[in-house]
C-alpha cells in the first residue's frame, strides 16, 4: 500500500502542471490516469505474484513496460495519459506469450478516458 501511495502521488506530482490547465472552460483536476490496465492470470493457476511477467504496450514508435504496483496480484497499469493504438504483449516464462487485437485509448478535454481494462489469461506453453 505504500508503493502505491508513492507512485500515486509521485504521478502527480510530474503531471500537475498538465492537468490543472483550464481546456474549453473545463478545470482539469490533479490525477493521471492510466490508459492500459492489464490484469494477467495464469491458465489453473492462481497467481499469488506479479513475478516473471513482463506487459507490454506498443503504439508505432512508442513502447513502453507496463508496471505493477501490488506484490501479491498480477495487475499491471501503464500509459499514462498517453492516447493512442497500443498492441498489448504478455510474456512468463513456461507460458505461450499473449499478443492482443489493436487496444484504442481515447481522451476527453483533460485525461485519458477510463483505462481500457483487458484480462489475460496465459495459456501453459
Amino acid at each position: 500500500m505504500r508503493n502505491l501511495l508513492i507512485l500515486f502521488l509521485l504521478v502527480q506530482l510530474l503531471m500537475a502542471a498538465a492537468c490543472t490547465a483550464e481546456n474549453n472552460g473545463i478545470m482539469c483536476t490533479m490525477e493521471a490516469r492510466a490508459g492500459l490496465n492489464v490484469s494477467v492470470s495464469l491458465e489453473n493457476v492462481v497467481v499469488t505474484t506479479p513475478e516473471g511477467i513482463t506487459v507490454t504496450a506498443v503504439d508505432g514508435d512508442f513502447s513502453e513496460t507496463l508496471m505493477n504496483i501490488e506484490a501479491d496480484k498480477a495487475n499491471f497499469f501503464g500509459v499514462f495519459e498517453r492516447t493512442g493504438t497500443y498492441i498489448v504483449s504478455v510474456t512468463k516464462s513456461g507460458y505461450k506469450t499473449f499478443v492482443s487485437e489493436p487496444i484504442t485509448v481515447t481522451a476527453d478535454e483533460c485525461h485519458v478516458m477510463i483505462g481500457e481494462i483487458v484480462n489475460v489469461q496465459l495459456e501453459a506453453a
